[in-house]
C-alpha cells in the first residue's frame, strides 16, 4: 500500500509540474512585458516559449511575431528588410484607407452593402467595416437589428489588443512581404480573419455579407497592380501548416481560404520563397509554398 501511495504521489507531482511549465511557456508568448503596454511595443518571447508554442500556433507564426515587432522599432532610414517592410505596410494600409468605398448588391432586403478599410491594431493588417452611413440610422441604431452582434468580442484582453479584429468589424486581412526565388519582393495575404461578432451573425446574415472578402481582395490587388508587385495569398493547405489546430475546421478554411478566390482571378501555384527573418533581410533557405496567385496578364512572372 505504501509503495502504491508513493507511485501515485510521484505521478500527480509530475502532472502538476508539466502543466505549470506549459502554462508558463504559453503565457510568456502572449503576455506583454510590464513596460510594453503600448500595442506598438515588442512582446517578450523566450526560446522556451517559442519551442512550446510552435506546436500549437505553427513555428512560422511565432517567428513572424519576432519579425513584426522588430520592424515597428526600426527607423525608416534603416536599410534592412524590417524597415523596408514597415514602409511598404504603412503605404499599403494608408492607400486602402484612402481608397473608395466598396459596394455590392446583396440581392436581399440589405440592398447595396457598403464597406471600407480601416487601419488595423497592428502595422501589418487592415480591418473591414460596414460604413456608418449604410449600417446605422441617424440616431446611431443599427438599421438591421441582427447586425448589432458585430459589436461582440469574446477574446481575452491580450488577444483582442494585439491580434484579433476590432469589435464592429467584419474582419481583418493580415499582410506580409516575401522574397521569391527570382529576387522579386511580393505581397502576401497571409491571413483572412472574420471578427468574433461576424461569426455570431445568423447564417442568413453571413450569406448576405460573405462577399466582403472578395471585394477586399480586389482592392488589395489594385494596390499591387499599381506597384507592379506580384500578389499571393495563403491557401487552406498553407494555413493548416501554420495552425495545425485548424485542420478540422473545414467551414472556416473554405470560407476564408477557398471561396473568396474566384477561379478567373486566382490560381494555385507552388512558390519558392523566403520570409523575412527577425533580424535583417529576407535571408535563409528557399522553401516551397502553395499559394493563391493573382492573375494579371503581363504583370506576374512566376519563378520556375
Amino acid at each position: 500500500m505504501l509503495i502504491f501511495m508513493l507511485k501515485a504521489f510521484t505521478w500527480f507531482s509530475a502532472v502538476v509540474l508539466t502543466m505549470s511549465l506549459l502554462a508558463g511557456s504559453v503565457s510568456a508568448v502572449i503576455r506583454p512585458s510590464q513596460q510594453s503596454l503600448n500595442p506598438r511595443s515588442p512582446l517578450v518571447f523566450s526560446d522556451q516559449a517559442l519551442a512550446a508554442s510552435a506546436r500549437f500556433a505553427g513555428r512560422r507564426v511565432i517567428e513572424r511575431a519576432h519579425a513584426l515587432f522588430a520592424a515597428t522599432r526600426l527607423p525608416s532610414t534603416s536599410s534592412d528588410g524590417a524597415a523596408i517592410e514597415k514602409d511598404l505596410l504603412r503605404e499599403l494600409v494608408h492607400w486602402l484607407e484612402a481608397s473608395a468605398l466598396m459596394r455590392w448588391d446583396s440581392e436581399s432586403s440589405y440592398g447595396q452593402i457598403e464597406i471600407a478599410f480601416r487601419r488595423g491594431r497592428e502595422i501589418d493588417r487592415a480591418e473591414i467595416f460596414l460604413t456608418e452611413a449604410w449600417a446605422k440610422s441617424e440616431s446611431g441604431a443599427w438599421r438591421f437589428p441582427e447586425l448589432a452582434v458585430l459589436e461582440t468580442e469574446r477574446r481575452d484582453e491580450i488577444m483582442r489588443k494585439y491580434f484579433y479584429p476590432s469589435k464592429g468589424s467584419l474582419g481583418q486581412i493580415v499582410f506580409e512581404f516575401i522574397k521569391r526565388q527570382d529576387g522579386q519582393i511580393c505581397l502576401l495575404v497571409s491571413e483572412i480573419q472574420p471578427s468574433d461578432g461576424y461569426r455570431l451573425l445568423t447564417k442568413k446574415a453571413r450569406r448576405r455579407m460573405n462577399d466582403w472578402r472578395i471585394h477586399a481582395l480586389e482592392r488589395i490587388a489594385a494596390w499591387a497592380h499599381q506597384k507592379e508587385m506580384p500578389l499571393y495569398a495563403a491557401t487552406s493547405a498553407d494555413i493548416k501548416t501554420q495552425y495545425p489546430f485548424w485542420k478540422g475546421n473545414v467551414f472556416e478554411l473554405a470560407s476564408n481560404y477557398v471561396k473568396p478566390f474566384l477561379p478567373h482571378l486566382w490560381k494555385e501555384a507552388r512558390v519558392q520563397a523566403i520570409y523575412r527573418n527577425a533580424s535583417k533581410l529576407w535571408e535563409g533557405s528557399l522553401v516551397q509554398y502553395r499559394f493563391w496567385e493573382y492573375q494579371v496578364p503581363g504583370l506576374l512572372h512566376r519563378a520556375s
